[in-house]
Protein backbone atom coordinates (compact mmCIF):
# COMPACT_ATOMS: atom_id res chain seq x y z
CA UNK A 1 0.00 0.00 0.00
CA UNK A 2 2.88 2.18 0.77
CA UNK A 3 4.49 1.57 -2.17
CA UNK A 4 1.46 2.28 -4.93
CA UNK A 5 0.88 5.45 -3.04
CA UNK A 6 5.11 6.18 -3.68
CA UNK A 7 4.66 5.35 -7.43
CA UNK A 8 1.51 7.29 -7.21
CA UNK A 9 3.36 10.51 -6.05
CA UNK A 10 6.15 9.68 -8.51
CA UNK A 11 3.60 9.94 -11.72
CA UNK A 12 2.38 12.82 -10.36
CA UNK A 13 5.63 14.64 -10.25
CA UNK A 14 6.27 12.91 -14.06
CA UNK A 15 2.88 14.25 -15.12
CA UNK A 16 3.87 17.53 -13.69
CA UNK A 17 6.80 17.95 -15.19
CA UNK A 18 5.50 16.72 -18.65
CA UNK A 19 2.88 19.70 -18.55
CA UNK A 20 5.42 22.08 -17.30
CA UNK A 21 7.35 20.94 -20.45
CA UNK A 22 4.80 21.67 -23.05
CA UNK A 23 3.53 24.88 -21.25
CA UNK A 24 7.04 25.80 -22.44
CA UNK A 25 7.09 24.71 -25.39
CA UNK A 26 3.67 26.53 -26.10
CA UNK A 27 4.42 29.59 -24.91
CA UNK A 28 7.74 29.36 -26.92
CA UNK A 29 5.69 28.53 -29.89
CA UNK A 30 3.40 30.84 -29.45
CA UNK A 31 5.97 34.20 -29.22
CA UNK A 32 7.57 32.21 -32.29
CA UNK A 33 4.74 32.67 -33.74
CA UNK A 34 3.98 36.08 -33.28
CA UNK A 35 7.34 37.27 -33.94
CA UNK A 36 6.91 35.14 -37.22
CA UNK A 37 3.31 36.78 -37.95
CA UNK A 38 4.56 40.42 -37.50
CA UNK A 39 7.66 39.64 -39.29
CA UNK A 40 5.74 39.10 -42.12
CA UNK A 41 3.21 41.75 -41.81
CA UNK A 42 6.26 43.98 -41.48
CA UNK A 43 7.72 42.55 -44.76
CA UNK A 44 4.02 43.24 -46.17
CA UNK A 45 3.19 46.15 -45.30
CA UNK A 46 7.16 46.98 -46.56
CA UNK A 47 6.54 45.82 -50.16
CA UNK A 48 3.25 47.54 -50.42
CA UNK A 49 4.63 50.88 -49.20
CA UNK A 50 7.54 50.45 -52.16
CA UNK A 51 4.69 49.56 -54.48
CA UNK A 52 2.35 52.78 -53.52
CA UNK A 53 6.18 54.83 -53.76
CA UNK A 54 6.78 53.37 -57.19
CA UNK A 55 2.69 54.35 -58.61
CA UNK A 56 3.25 57.93 -57.17
CA UNK A 57 6.29 57.93 -59.65
CA UNK A 58 4.36 57.29 -62.10
CA UNK A 59 1.89 59.72 -61.39
CA UNK A 60 4.52 62.32 -61.44
CA UNK A 61 6.27 61.01 -64.81
CA UNK A 62 2.13 61.58 -66.14
CA UNK A 63 2.53 65.23 -64.64
CA UNK A 64 6.00 65.60 -66.69
CA UNK A 65 4.61 64.10 -69.69
CA UNK A 66 1.47 65.95 -69.57
CA UNK A 67 3.82 69.75 -69.10
CA UNK A 68 5.84 68.66 -72.04
CA UNK A 69 2.50 68.11 -73.97
CA UNK A 70 1.30 72.02 -73.06
CA UNK A 71 4.17 73.12 -73.73
CA UNK A 72 4.18 71.99 -77.10
CA UNK A 73 0.93 73.64 -77.42
CA UNK A 74 2.00 76.85 -76.48
CA UNK A 75 5.47 76.59 -78.56
CA UNK A 76 7.20 77.68 -75.70
CA UNK A 77 9.53 74.96 -74.18
CA UNK A 78 10.04 76.57 -70.90
CA UNK A 79 9.29 75.17 -67.31
CA UNK A 80 8.18 77.94 -64.57
CA UNK A 81 7.20 77.75 -60.71
CA UNK A 82 3.26 77.93 -62.45
CA UNK A 83 3.62 75.03 -64.83
CA UNK A 84 1.65 71.42 -63.57
CA UNK A 85 4.60 69.47 -62.01
CA UNK A 86 5.24 72.54 -59.27
CA UNK A 87 1.99 72.38 -58.75
CA UNK A 88 2.30 69.10 -57.26
CA UNK A 89 4.98 70.37 -54.03
CA UNK A 90 3.76 69.56 -50.89
CA UNK A 91 0.53 67.91 -52.29
CA UNK A 92 -1.10 65.19 -49.87
CA UNK A 93 -3.36 62.15 -50.95
CA UNK A 94 -4.66 58.91 -49.28
CA UNK A 95 -5.57 55.45 -51.04
CA UNK A 96 -6.92 52.74 -48.73
CA UNK A 97 -5.38 52.06 -45.86
CA UNK A 98 -1.85 54.58 -47.34
CA UNK A 99 -1.29 58.15 -46.69
CA UNK A 100 1.24 59.79 -49.51
CA UNK A 101 3.10 63.50 -49.19
CA UNK A 102 5.19 64.44 -52.20
CA UNK A 103 6.84 67.46 -53.51
CA UNK A 104 8.95 67.60 -57.32
CA UNK A 105 11.51 69.94 -57.16
CA UNK A 106 13.82 71.11 -60.23
CA UNK A 107 17.23 70.01 -59.89
CA UNK A 108 18.54 72.86 -62.79
CA UNK A 109 17.26 75.49 -60.10
CA UNK A 110 20.12 73.83 -57.63
CA UNK A 111 23.74 74.10 -58.44
CA UNK A 112 25.50 71.20 -60.20
CA UNK A 113 28.44 70.41 -58.34
CA UNK A 114 29.90 68.21 -60.47
CA UNK A 115 30.21 71.38 -63.15
CA UNK A 116 33.31 72.45 -60.59
CA UNK A 117 34.99 70.16 -62.43
CA UNK A 118 35.63 71.99 -65.49
CA UNK A 119 38.49 73.55 -66.33
CA UNK A 120 38.86 77.10 -67.93
CA UNK A 121 39.38 77.37 -71.79
CA UNK A 122 40.53 80.98 -72.88
CA UNK A 123 39.18 82.20 -76.10
CA UNK A 124 41.71 81.84 -79.25
CA UNK A 125 44.50 84.31 -78.89
CA UNK A 126 43.57 84.82 -75.20
CA UNK A 127 45.64 83.94 -72.22
CA UNK A 128 44.05 82.75 -68.75
CA UNK A 129 43.63 84.45 -66.24
CA UNK A 130 46.31 83.63 -63.48
CA UNK A 131 44.01 82.35 -60.64
CA UNK A 132 41.77 80.74 -63.91
CA UNK A 133 38.47 80.01 -62.03
CA UNK A 134 35.65 79.08 -64.18
CA UNK A 135 32.71 80.62 -64.52
CA UNK A 136 30.38 77.79 -62.43
CA UNK A 137 33.24 77.88 -59.69
CA UNK A 138 32.77 81.93 -59.49
CA UNK A 139 29.01 80.90 -58.96
CA UNK A 140 29.68 78.63 -56.12
CA UNK A 141 32.36 81.10 -54.37
CA UNK A 142 29.16 83.44 -54.61
CA UNK A 143 26.65 81.17 -53.15
CA UNK A 144 28.89 79.79 -50.43
CA UNK A 145 29.16 84.18 -49.22
CA UNK A 146 25.48 84.18 -50.01
CA UNK A 147 24.52 81.76 -47.52
CA UNK A 148 26.60 83.21 -44.48
CA UNK A 149 25.24 85.48 -42.44
CA UNK A 150 26.23 87.51 -38.62
CA UNK A 151 25.69 83.52 -37.35
CA UNK A 152 27.80 82.47 -39.96
CA UNK A 153 29.80 85.34 -41.76
CA UNK A 154 31.56 83.64 -45.10
CA UNK A 155 34.11 85.98 -46.92
CA UNK A 156 35.10 85.21 -50.52
CA UNK A 157 38.38 84.18 -49.33
CA UNK A 158 36.82 80.90 -47.23
CA UNK A 159 34.66 80.15 -49.82
CA UNK A 160 37.40 80.23 -52.47
CA UNK A 161 39.48 77.64 -50.09
CA UNK A 162 36.55 75.39 -49.89
CA UNK A 163 35.61 75.54 -53.90
CA UNK A 164 39.35 74.98 -54.36
CA UNK A 165 39.31 71.45 -51.63
CA UNK A 166 35.85 70.88 -53.74
CA UNK A 167 37.63 70.98 -57.53
CA UNK A 168 40.56 68.99 -55.96
CA UNK A 169 38.02 66.31 -54.68
CA UNK A 170 36.97 65.98 -58.58
CA UNK A 171 39.68 66.03 -60.40
CA UNK A 172 41.88 63.45 -61.66
CA UNK A 173 45.59 64.50 -60.35
CA UNK A 174 47.44 64.80 -56.97
CA UNK A 175 48.28 68.84 -57.66
CA UNK A 176 46.66 71.03 -54.76
CA UNK A 177 44.39 73.78 -56.57
CA UNK A 178 45.43 77.07 -55.50
CA UNK A 179 46.51 77.69 -52.23
CA UNK A 180 44.27 76.21 -50.05
CA UNK A 181 43.79 72.53 -52.42
CA UNK A 182 43.05 69.72 -50.47
CA UNK A 183 44.78 66.27 -51.61
CA UNK A 184 45.04 63.54 -49.89
CA UNK A 185 47.79 64.47 -47.96
CA UNK A 186 45.28 66.47 -46.28
CA UNK A 187 42.88 64.34 -45.39
CA UNK A 188 44.93 61.70 -43.56
CA UNK A 189 45.57 64.17 -40.20
CA UNK A 190 41.90 65.69 -39.16
CA UNK A 191 41.10 66.09 -35.98
CA UNK A 192 38.04 63.30 -35.67
CA UNK A 193 38.03 62.13 -38.65
CA UNK A 194 39.22 58.52 -40.51
CA UNK A 195 41.45 59.08 -42.94
CA UNK A 196 40.43 58.79 -46.34
CA UNK A 197 41.61 59.80 -49.68
CA UNK A 198 40.28 62.39 -52.68
CA UNK A 199 37.52 60.59 -54.56
CA UNK A 200 38.89 61.69 -57.74
CA UNK A 201 35.66 61.55 -59.83
CA UNK A 202 32.44 62.63 -59.89
CA UNK A 203 30.20 63.26 -56.95
CA UNK A 204 27.21 60.80 -56.97
CA UNK A 205 25.61 62.57 -53.63
CA UNK A 206 25.77 65.05 -52.18
CA UNK A 207 25.99 64.05 -48.63
CA UNK A 208 29.46 63.67 -50.13
CA UNK A 209 30.23 67.28 -49.12
CA UNK A 210 30.40 66.20 -45.42
CA UNK A 211 33.73 64.55 -46.66
CA UNK A 212 35.31 68.22 -47.69
CA UNK A 213 38.01 68.93 -45.62
CA UNK A 214 37.33 72.58 -45.13
CA UNK A 215 33.76 72.78 -44.84
CA UNK A 216 31.72 73.96 -41.59
CA UNK A 217 28.87 71.08 -40.99
CA UNK A 218 26.82 74.60 -40.53
CA UNK A 219 27.65 75.67 -43.73
CA UNK A 220 27.07 72.28 -45.32
CA UNK A 221 23.64 72.00 -43.69
CA UNK A 222 22.57 75.77 -45.34
CA UNK A 223 24.40 74.19 -48.69
CA UNK A 224 22.54 71.32 -49.26
CA UNK A 225 18.87 72.28 -50.24
CA UNK A 226 20.72 74.46 -53.00
CA UNK A 227 23.23 71.89 -55.00
CA UNK A 228 22.45 68.70 -56.75
CA UNK A 229 24.69 66.22 -58.40
CA UNK A 230 22.54 65.36 -61.27
CA UNK A 231 23.54 65.08 -64.20
CA UNK A 232 26.84 63.66 -62.92
CA UNK A 233 28.68 64.92 -65.77
CA UNK A 234 27.88 68.46 -64.85
CA UNK A 235 26.57 69.71 -68.24
CA UNK A 236 23.27 71.37 -67.84
CA UNK A 237 22.01 74.77 -67.70
CA UNK A 238 20.49 76.79 -64.48
CA UNK A 239 16.97 77.43 -64.94
CA UNK A 240 16.27 81.40 -64.23
CA UNK A 241 12.75 80.63 -63.28
CA UNK A 242 13.30 78.21 -61.02
CA UNK A 243 16.71 79.50 -59.23
CA UNK A 244 14.45 81.34 -57.22
CA UNK A 245 12.43 78.82 -55.85
CA UNK A 246 12.24 78.11 -51.73
CA UNK A 247 13.93 74.93 -51.83
CA UNK A 248 13.25 72.09 -48.35
CA UNK A 249 15.12 73.23 -45.72
CA UNK A 250 16.16 76.74 -46.77
CA UNK A 251 12.26 78.41 -45.24
CA UNK A 252 12.88 80.46 -42.55
CA UNK A 253 9.74 83.30 -41.69
CA UNK A 254 10.27 86.24 -40.10
CA UNK A 255 8.04 88.28 -37.14
CA UNK A 256 4.77 88.41 -39.26
CA UNK A 257 4.97 84.56 -40.24
CA UNK A 258 5.63 85.15 -43.83
CA UNK A 259 8.36 83.68 -45.57
CA UNK A 260 11.56 84.52 -46.60
CA UNK A 261 13.62 83.67 -49.62
CA UNK A 262 17.06 85.42 -50.15
CA UNK A 263 17.18 83.28 -53.01
CA UNK A 264 21.27 82.65 -52.57
CA UNK A 265 21.03 81.21 -55.90
CA UNK A 266 20.23 83.88 -58.22
CA UNK A 267 21.80 86.36 -55.98
CA UNK A 268 24.98 84.42 -56.96
CA UNK A 269 24.27 84.99 -61.01
CA UNK A 270 23.08 88.51 -60.87
CA UNK A 271 25.65 91.25 -60.89
CA UNK A 272 25.40 95.06 -61.67
CA UNK A 273 26.67 95.56 -64.82
CA UNK A 274 29.68 97.74 -64.09
CA UNK A 275 30.64 94.93 -62.12
CA UNK A 276 30.00 92.95 -65.32
CA UNK A 277 31.94 94.86 -67.33
CA UNK A 278 35.20 94.69 -65.27
CA UNK A 279 34.53 90.76 -64.81
CA UNK A 280 34.75 90.27 -68.59
CA UNK A 281 38.08 92.05 -68.55
CA UNK A 282 39.42 89.80 -66.17
CA UNK A 283 38.28 86.44 -67.72
CA UNK A 284 39.94 88.28 -70.81
CA UNK A 285 43.05 87.77 -68.75
CA UNK A 286 44.24 90.58 -68.35
CA UNK A 287 44.37 90.64 -64.52
CA UNK A 288 43.85 88.09 -61.43
CA UNK A 289 40.35 86.92 -61.58
CA UNK A 290 38.57 88.49 -58.71
CA UNK A 291 35.50 86.84 -57.67
CA UNK A 292 32.65 89.67 -56.98
CA UNK A 293 30.53 89.42 -53.92
CA UNK A 294 26.77 88.54 -54.14
CA UNK A 295 24.48 90.91 -54.61
CA UNK A 296 21.93 91.43 -51.60
CA UNK A 297 18.71 90.17 -51.30
CA UNK A 298 17.32 94.20 -51.13
CA UNK A 299 18.82 94.14 -55.41
CA UNK A 300 17.44 90.98 -56.22
CA UNK A 301 13.77 91.51 -54.88
CA UNK A 302 12.45 92.79 -57.49
CA UNK A 303 13.07 89.82 -59.75
CA UNK A 304 12.52 87.23 -56.99
CA UNK A 305 9.22 88.57 -56.65
CA UNK A 306 8.98 88.44 -60.60
CA UNK A 307 10.33 85.07 -60.89
CA UNK A 308 7.71 83.60 -58.30
CA UNK A 309 5.21 85.09 -59.26
CA UNK A 310 5.10 83.39 -62.51
CA UNK A 311 8.71 83.04 -64.44
CA UNK A 312 9.49 84.19 -68.00
CA UNK A 313 8.81 82.33 -71.26
CA UNK A 314 11.86 84.20 -73.11
CA UNK A 315 15.24 85.88 -72.03
CA UNK A 316 14.04 89.24 -74.29
CA UNK A 317 11.24 89.83 -71.27
CA UNK A 318 13.52 88.61 -68.21
CA UNK A 319 16.49 91.27 -69.36
CA UNK A 320 14.08 94.12 -69.52
CA UNK A 321 13.07 93.57 -66.05
CA UNK A 322 16.11 93.15 -64.61
CA UNK A 323 17.14 96.90 -64.65
CA UNK A 324 20.30 97.50 -63.64
CA UNK A 325 21.44 93.88 -62.91
CA UNK A 326 22.35 91.82 -65.68
CA UNK A 327 23.59 87.72 -65.28
CA UNK A 328 26.65 86.09 -64.81
CA UNK A 329 28.88 87.09 -68.43
CA UNK A 330 28.66 83.96 -70.60
CA UNK A 331 26.45 82.06 -67.17
CA UNK A 332 24.72 78.89 -68.63
CA UNK A 333 21.72 79.50 -67.70
CA UNK A 334 17.97 78.55 -69.62
CA UNK A 335 14.68 78.81 -68.74
CA UNK A 336 14.07 74.46 -69.42
CA UNK A 337 14.75 71.64 -67.36
CA UNK A 338 15.40 68.28 -68.26
CA UNK A 339 16.24 67.23 -64.33
CA UNK A 340 13.33 67.05 -61.46
CA UNK A 341 13.78 65.19 -57.95
CA UNK A 342 10.76 63.48 -56.36
CA UNK A 343 10.43 63.29 -52.78
CA UNK A 344 7.61 61.18 -51.36
CA UNK A 345 6.83 59.78 -48.38
CA UNK A 346 3.84 57.21 -47.78
CA UNK A 347 2.08 56.16 -44.57
CA UNK A 348 1.12 52.52 -44.13
CA UNK A 349 -0.52 50.76 -40.84
CA UNK A 350 2.82 52.31 -38.25
CA UNK A 351 4.72 52.20 -41.13
CA UNK A 352 6.96 54.77 -42.87
CA UNK A 353 8.55 54.87 -46.19
CA UNK A 354 10.36 57.33 -48.20
CA UNK A 355 11.75 57.27 -51.78
CA UNK A 356 14.22 59.67 -53.48
CA UNK A 357 13.48 59.37 -57.39
CA UNK A 358 15.37 61.47 -60.00
CA UNK A 359 13.63 61.81 -62.96
CA UNK A 360 15.14 63.03 -66.61
CA UNK A 361 12.71 64.15 -68.99
CA UNK A 362 13.97 64.55 -72.47
CA UNK A 363 12.27 66.98 -74.31
CA UNK A 364 13.01 65.78 -77.44
CA UNK A 365 11.63 62.75 -77.75
CA UNK A 366 9.26 62.98 -74.80
CA UNK A 367 11.18 59.97 -72.91
CA UNK A 368 10.88 60.33 -68.66
CA UNK A 369 12.90 57.94 -67.24
CA UNK A 370 13.97 57.17 -63.37
CA UNK A 371 17.76 57.45 -63.52
CA UNK A 372 18.07 57.03 -59.55
CA UNK A 373 15.95 55.95 -56.89
CA UNK A 374 17.03 56.17 -53.15
CA UNK A 375 15.33 55.23 -49.36
CA UNK A 376 18.10 57.56 -47.69
CA UNK A 377 17.81 60.88 -49.89
CA UNK A 378 19.84 61.60 -52.49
Amino acid sequence: MQLAKRQQGAALVIAMLILSLVVVFAAGMTVQYDFSMRRMTNQMQMQQAYQYLLAVESFAEKGLREDLKQDEENDASVDKLSDLWSSYNGQQASLGDAMFRFSIYDLQGRFNLNSLSKTYTPAQGQSPPQIPYTIEQGIFIRLLVALGDDELPVSIAEATAITEAVIDWLDEDSEPTGFNGCEDDAYYGIDGRTPHRTANSAFLSVSELRLICNLPVALYERLLPWVTVWPVTGDNTINLNTVAYLQPLADEKDSFGDIINDSPMLRSILMDKQTAEGLKSQIDGKTFYNVPMPISYQDAKPVIEKLTAGGYDDFATLEADLGSLVYWPGAPLGLHSDYFLLETDVLVGDLVQSLSSVIHRDDKDGKISIIARSTGGL
